[in-house]
């Protein structure tokens, strides 16, 4: 009888015991996850410097994507030219039609058709 009454509390323990641990990799994945969040949203382009031209050099880090007015593709920041520019150290550069040209020009080595893997200095006008 004394063997009946102790079994309950036994799977109980270990059914607490089950959810703690749980409940403690869950808190702990949540809190990994924030932190990564906010590591990474607090790299952003600053209000004072929107709208202004800059000259940055970095690697193409994603094939072109055409869009029905403009070229887009994922930019990998890694030297800032203009002094005291601060600039996000991943960005997404555009290249719009009426625009172009004018772009090429600014752009050594990173044209729409080649953008992909390309190391690139560019001048251009920064958008959040």
């Amino acid at each position: 009888m004394l063997l009946t009454l102790a079994q309950p509390r036994a799977i109980s323990s270990r059914l607490v015991q089950g959810i703690a641990v749980c409940a403690l990799a869950l808190a702990c994945g949540f809190g990994w996850a924030a932190w990564r969040a906010n590591e990474r949203m607090a790299d952003e382009l600053p209000a004072a410097w929107e709208g202004r031209d800059i000259v940055i050099v970095g690697v193409a880090a994603a094939l072109p994507q055409p869009y029905q007015r403009s070229v887009r593709f994922d930019f990998d920041v890694e030297q800032v030219l203009t002094s005291d520019a601060q600039v996000p150290s991943h960005i997404a550069l555009s290249w719009w039609n009426s625009a172009r040209d004018e772009k090429r020009r600014n752009c050594r080595n990173c044209t729409p058709e080649n953008a992909g893997g390309s190391r690139c200095a560019c001048a251009g006008r920064t958008a959040r």
